[in-house]
């Protein structure tokens, strides 16, 4: 009878040791990621970065799009001329020709030293439009661990392309018709003119951002990132910038009646459109918001985490300190 006291003694105390020694509740806690869900996934400016599952491809593969505003760039700077196709107000304010703009070969950059063929996002010490470039700055994809690098799948989608690049396209037969109205950004996207392109990291078109975003019950506003804000002291004394409040931000889509404009979400809101409207600003223009959009394999599940807002899916655990 006292052996088997003993017995039960020391099976109640290996139990506990493998509950609380053993990753059993760890492994338990392993989830797929759904539409809704909120993830960290690589940082910036030394800061995790939020994102939100917007929407499961037919491969599998999870859209990630930015929560927050995390950067402030040009789209493109003054003088680039794609394929020679340019004319005046082009060169002077930038292209709107996606497929060879700074801030598409910056993303998809894993490089220190990021090469532009073309003209580099340099600043603009003119003072119309905020001095800060990019030029010096590391490719997006550095900010990312070897691990997260091996999930993001590449993305081939649909750019809409102004008028001036008409000639260069992979489809469609009518211009892409503009709308400041967020939930008529779809109009006639599946005969407007387009170029396909792939991405490991891309910027959401107009018609993704009302089908995966407006159309799911989601505010398109975003706000910027509190590291963000304290990068750019001059922004916010002229503008009010702060992690508390809406800051437009670029979209893909170019202005088809012009060369050298871009659709982004105005932040503000107006009268007719409070929850933020669709405008168009000039490509150089250095401080408008930057909200990139990655996908991640289907395989990729989270390890920790709630996946909301507040306690957000982590994917990948951190390594032990080596002592």
């Amino acid at each position: 009878m006292i052996f088997l006291e003993k017995l039960a003694k020391v099976l109640i105390i290996v139990f506990v040791q493998l509950l609380f020694c053993l990753p059993f509740a760890q492994a338990s806690m392993n989830a797929n990621l759904d539409i809704g869900d909120f993830v960290l996934f690589g940082e910036f400016y030394d800061e995790p970065i939020l994102w939100r599952v917007i929407n499961i491809n037919q491969d599998g593969s999870k859209m990630l799009f930015s929560e927050r505003i995390i950067a402030l760039m040009g789209f493109d700077p003054r003088g680039n001329a794609p394929g020679g196709r340019a004319n005046q107000p082009r060169l002077d304010r930038g292209s709107n020709y996606y497929p060879e703009s700074t801030i598409r070969i910056w993303l998809n950059s894993d490089q220190e030293e990021v090469i532009y063929p073309y003209n580099p996002p340099r600043g603009h010490p003119d003072g119309f439009f905020y001095p800060q470039g990019y030029e010096n700055l590391p490719g997006f994809l550095t900010n990312f661990t070897p691990e997260e690098i091996e999930v993001i799948v590449s993305h081939t989608h649909r750019v809409y392309i102004g008028n001036l690049d008409i000639e260069v396209r992979d489809g469609g037969t009518k211009t892409y018709e503009y709308t400041p109205r967020t939930g008529q950004l779809v109009s006639n996207s599946a005969e407007a003119y387009y170029k396909e392109v792939t991405d490991r990291v891309f910027l959401l078109g107009a018609p993704e951002l009302q089908l995966f975003v407006y159309d799911r019950g989601w505010s398109i506003l975003k706000k910027p990132t509190p590291e963000l804000v304290q990068r750019f002291p001059w922004i916010v004394e002229a503008h009010g910038f702060s992690p508390d409040k809406n800051h437009k931000y670029w979209l893909n889509t170019a202005f088809p009646p012009t060369n050298f404009s871009f659709l982004l979400v105005v932040g503000d809101g107006t009268k007719t459109y409070h929850g933020g409207y669709i405008g168009t600003y000039f490509p150089l223009d250095n401080e408008i918001g930057l909200v990139p959009a990655l996908n991640i394999s289907p395989e990729t599940i989270a390890v920790e985490g709630e996946g909301t807002q507040e306690n957000p899916y982590i994917l990948f655990q951190e390594p032990e300190p080596i002592e």
